[in-house]
């Protein structure tokens, strides 16, 4: 009931008279108008009232949803990098390769791992903005997750990167990030998500890793 409430709906509970309540759904169906906007809120990740008012009733009902939220780019972006974890399918206009280094086992720990992960984006993939004394700044939002063989996930690893680009670079020039994450023996799905910030592109790449193994090539 709170969630039909909520959203504008009709909630049908189990009863002895389930025919009639479908009877009021289906009148209701035939006879309303849908209106749609488009919100002018910031994505800020915060909570924003809806209300909707008639001018004159004549008989009409309201049902709406009462707010909605406005999540920001961060947590879209995390959202859709977790389906990419799941469904291990990437897309990558920004042409960004994963790299992967010797990994190395932890002193006094049993089956874990410290393995080196290298991500590389071109120079000629972002936009970048002036900057100074003959350069130009381009900023990369980098996120990454990874899970097991037994679908268990890391926690998210997210940073916001700002990279200077002298004007003297020459055109095949490469950007790479050096990280280092901590994996159990056994096999694992690396996602990575690279945004470009002024450019607004988003990549997302995965790669097969095998503790104790190698790396399989980068899917895309």
């Amino acid at each position: 009931m709170l969630l039909a409430r909520e959203t504008g709906g009709k909630a049908l509970l189990n009863s002895n008279g389930f025919f009639p309540e479908a009877e009021v759904v289906d009148e209701a169906l035939l006879s309303y108008y849908s209106l749609g906007y488009t919100p002018l809120h910031p994505a800020d990740g915060k909570t924003h009232n809806i209300k909707v008012r008639l001018k004159e009733k004549n008989g009409r009902q309201l049902r709406y949803r009462q707010s909605h939220s406005q999540r920001t780019v961060a947590e879209k972006l995390e959202d859709k990098l977790m389906s990419v974890l799941a469904l291990g399918w990437s897309q990558n206009p920004l042409d960004v390769r994963l790299g992967q280094g010797d990994m190395r086992a932890i002193d006094g720990k049993k089956d874990s791992f410290l393995v080196p992960i290298s991500v590389t984006i071109p120079v000629t993939s972002l936009v970048c903005a002036p900057g100074q004394e003959a350069e130009s700044l381009c900023r990369i939002r980098l996120q990454m997750r990874v899970s097991d063989e037994k679908d268990r996930v890391s926690p998210m690893f997210e940073k916001v990167y700002g990279i200077r680009v002298p004007e003297s670079a020459p055109p095949d020039e490469t950007v790479t990030i050096q990280l280092t994450n901590k994996m159990r023996r056994g096999a694992h799905r690396l996602a990575v998500g690279v945004r470009d910030e002024t450019g607004q592109t988003t990549s997302y790449v995965v790669q097969s890793i095998d503790v104790k193994g190698g790396a399989a090539p980068a899917a895309g």
